[in-house]
Formats: C-alpha cells, structure tokens, sequence
C-alpha cells in the first residue's frame, strides 16, 4: 500500500540484464522529451555503496520539477534573452548608423582608407626591407653592414674585458680603490669649504655671511662704477684724457719732446753737464 506521500505506485518489468543497476541507492523520476514530449520513468545507476533491488523491491521515488514550475523558472530566462536581445538590436543600430569605432570601421570610408594606407607602408617596409634598403634592410641581407655590426661589437666587447681586467683609465675610474679615496678626500674638502663658507670663515664666508664686509665691498663696487661714469662723461683728467684731443695731443708732444731730449742726452751727456767750482 502506498504511503501518504506517494500518489501513485507503478509497478514495472525490467530487463533482467540491467537488474544488477538497481540499487536501493538508485532513485525513479518522472522525465519528459523536453517540455511537451511524452513522460517516461527514469531510473538513476546505484552504487556499490547500495544493495541490489530484488524482485517486487521498491526504489524510492525522487520529485521533479512540474511542468508549470518548469515555465515559471524559464519566464526569467526569457526576460534576460529579451533584455540581451534589445541590448544587442542597440548595438547593431548603433553599428548601422555609423556610430562607435566598429561603426566607423563599417560605414566611414575614411578609417578603412587609413587602414588600407597603413597595410600598403607595411608592405613597402617589407619590401624594402627584403630588398635590402635601410638600415635594418642592410643588416639583413648585406653581410658587409652585418660585419661591421658584427666588428663593433667585438671592439664593445673588448672594451668591456679591459674595464673588467683594470686596463686603461675607465677600468682604474671603476676599479681602483685609491681613485675613489681620492674623490671621496675632494668631496669632503668641499664639504669642509662649504662649511666654512657657511660659518663666515674665509673671503668667502665673510662675503656670504657678514653684512659689513658685503656693504664695504658694493660701496667699492659703485666707487668704481661713479668712477667709470665720469671717465665716460669725460669728467676729470683721466676723463679729459680719453675725450679731449688737445690734452692727448699735448701729451703726445711732451712726450715726444723727453724722447728727444733724452735721445740728445745719449748723444752728448757733457752739453747738459755743467761742473762750477767755488773756493770759499
């Protein structure tokens, strides 16, 4: 007799060769082709975990889904493809109306110009570059180019040994203790300068920090300066010197005058020289 929870009892035959299948962990669902095809009994493989099902045995019944439930379930499914289906008639609007890079791509003969023009350069670059022009066309097929590729880097390779082995003044620049003590001994010193120049020690650390000597040394500067001014404006005998003619000229023949009197002198000291003798 069926239980309370079990509507129906159906009793079926089963090949005999499958009866092995049959387990009491087994379970019997009712199942469908699909949501109108006809129902039939569906019968789940058991496991050695369970016990063969004996003839007249029962194998529990296992609920499914109605066919209402299953129409439930698929109407948010069908919301979801309705929505996607109105996102991807957007999309393919959008792409008929020239809009968005693919739009462009499609509809703008412009784009595709461009993008024809960039196929055709490569192609020329890979021409050229079979053919051998260029640079990167002579490292390819020219083996003279590829020599002199290969040369220079021999030489960088070289140059790299010797720096390594402490050659040369570069590999004594890295490799040599006593040229860095030395630059460390400078940069300290400059330190110890800077210091001091900080400290007001020093011409220089009185120029940049005492006001006093900074004041003497602007009011030394405008001095020379007044001093520039007047030569310029042609003020004072130095001034006169550099702008008026007359007193270069004047000098020019005094000067020449003392030239020639000393050239007279060389000449004939005794015209110049006159000894006077008194007795007292």
């Amino acid at each position: 007799r069926p239980e309370l929870n079990e509507a129906v009892e159906i009793d079926f035959e089963v090949n005999s060769r499958f009866m092995s299948d049959i387990r009491t962990d087994s379970r019997v669902m009712l199942a469908a082709e699909g949501l109108l095809g006809e129902r039939y009994i569906n019968i789940t493989k058991g496991t050695s975990a369970g016990e063969p099902v004996l003839a007249d045995g029962t194998v529990p019944f296992r609920e499914t889904a109605e066919f209402s439930e299953l129409v439930g379930g698929s109407r948010d499914l069908l919301d979801n493809l309705n929505v996607l289906t109105s996102r991807l008639n957007s999309i393919v609007e959008t792409i008929e109306t020239g809009q968005g890079t693919v739009g462009k791509f499609i509809k703008d003969d412009t784009l595709f110009r461009r993008l024809d023009a960039t196929v055709s350069q490569a192609e020329t670059l890979v021409a050229d570059l079979n053919s051998g022009k260029g640079s990167l066309g002579q490292l390819l097929k020219s083996e003279d180019f590829y020599r002199k590729v290969s040369t220079t880097v021999d030489k960088l390779q070289s140059l790299t040994d010797k720096i390594e082995s402490g050659e040369g003044t570069v590999a004594k620049l890295i490799n040599d203790p006593s040229l860095y003590r030395n630059a460390e001994q400078l940069m300290s010193r400059g330190s110890s300068l800077i210091d001091n120049i900080n400290q007001g020690k020093g011409t220089l650390g009185k120029l940049a920090t005492d006001d006093e000597f900074y004041r003497k040394l602007n009011s030394a500067v405008g001095n020379v300066e007044a001093l520039s001014g007047s030569i310029r404006n042609g003020e004072g005998t130095i001034g006169r010197l550099f702008h008026d003619p007359t007193l270069y000229d004047g000098l020019n023949a005094t000067s020449l005058e003392v030239r020639e009197l000393m050239g007279d002198f060389r000449k004939d000291p005794k015209k110049f020289l006159t000894i006077q003798l008194k007795i007292f």
